[in-house]
């Protein structure tokens, strides 16, 4: 009956630990919540928890001072047999499980290391994940006997098994955070205009490209310009219109669809000139998209440059500015511009 009631707590206390070990949203939070959970489950003189995962190695402990720490570093972890048979096995390993207390004591690892605070039991269980050892849970004291039970044993490669599950989804969990740092990283460098949105939270998120061209659009609040543009339409159907600005010549094209996964909406900014941005004489001889290119050639903008505004390639870029120089009777773009320039623009209202 004694027996019994212990195991039924140490049940109850890693069933009700798992949540919050799970819930842990970092290393320090979840060496932490494993201590006050050792604590109580499976009290001894001395406990702690080491990772050696290569994107957690940290350690924590209570009942042990620097030096014993330092000796094991030094001479201790590659003698200890109880970590060996815990690392082959997968499970929880017991010194007393391995050889009779009177052994334990002659070996040179007791005498080196668990000598300093006596330590006769040790008991290390695996954090396992994926079938990986990433690191292991230690208690020791100076009771030969103590948790060498068969249920006390089984709590401890429970708690491995806990532990290294919020491990794995730490680490999970900082993968997309890198992931998704270095994709946003991409897209603000993307010459391309592009406005994201979170469908789920209605958030948006626009690069650089896109700032830069509604700051073209709206002088003074280009972002709540676009968000009442874009309130109309909704990103999850996917849409494509052209937002006349008329005053200023232009015409700013949108393009959104969502993504797969349905949580996210892209958004392809491009902002034209209009066709009478041209002299009528000029304009009424080209192509949609000839004079499109036209103009921003006679802004300076080079082919590439044309390119990504446009979303064609360089060399698509060089044949339609060939053709217009074609039909114009012209050879390059210092006789455009003078062509161009040599009218006023005529804007539609």
């Amino acid at each position: 009956m004694s027996q019994r009631g212990p195991d039924e707590r140490t049940a109850r206390l890693v069933v009700s630990a798992t949540d919050e070990l799970s819930a842990a949203t970092s290393t320090e939070e979840l060496l932490e919540v494993y201590l006050r959970v050792a604590r109580s489950a499976l009290p001894t003189r001395s406990f702690g928890i080491y990772l050696f995962s290569p994107a957690r190695h940290r350690s924590a402990t209570e009942g042990v001072s620097d030096l014993f720490l330092a000796r094991y570093e030094d001479a201790g972890r590659e003698q200890d047999p109880v970590l060996r048979r815990a690392v082959d096995t997968r499970s929880a390993a017991h010194s007393a499980h391995l050889m009779p207390p009177d052994d334990w004591q002659d070996l040179p690892f007791y005498q080196d290391v668990l000598a300093l605070h006596g330590m006769r039991m040790v008991l290390e269980a695996p954090i396992v994940a994926g079938g990986q050892v990433l690191g292991t849970l230690n208690f020791a004291d100076r009771d030969p006997g103590l948790l060498a039970g068969e249920a006390e044993v089984a709590v401890a490669s429970a708690l491995g098994r806990v532990v290294g599950s919020a491990v794995a989804s730490l680490e999970a969990r900082d993968d997309l955070r890198r992931e998704r740092d270095n994709a946003w990283a991409a897209l603000d460098l993307a010459a391309v205009a592009l406005v994201t949105t979170d469908l789920r939270t209605g958030k948006r998120r626009l690069n650089e490209a896109a700032r830069q061209l509604l700051r073209e659009v709206s002088d003074e609040d280009p972002e709540s310009w676009l968000e009442e543009t874009m309130a109309a339409r909704n990103p999850r159907d996917g849409f494509a219109w052209t937002v006349p600005l008329a005053e200023r010549g232009l015409r700013l094209s949108l393009r959104s669809r969502p993504v797969p996964d349905d949580e996210v909406a892209v958004a392809v900014l491009r902002l034209e000139r209009d066709a009478a941005g041209l002299p009528s004489s000029i304009a009424a001889r080209l192509t949609p998209r000839e004079r499109e290119i036209a103009v921003l050639a006679v802004e300076g903008l080079s082919d590439d440059q044309i390119a990504a505004r446009v979303l064609l390639s360089p060399y698509t870029v060089k044949q339609h500015l060939k053709a217009v120089y074609r039909k114009l009777g012209i050879g390059s773009r210092q006789a455009l511009t003078r062509v161009v320039l040599s009218a006023p623009p005529s804007f539609e209202g």
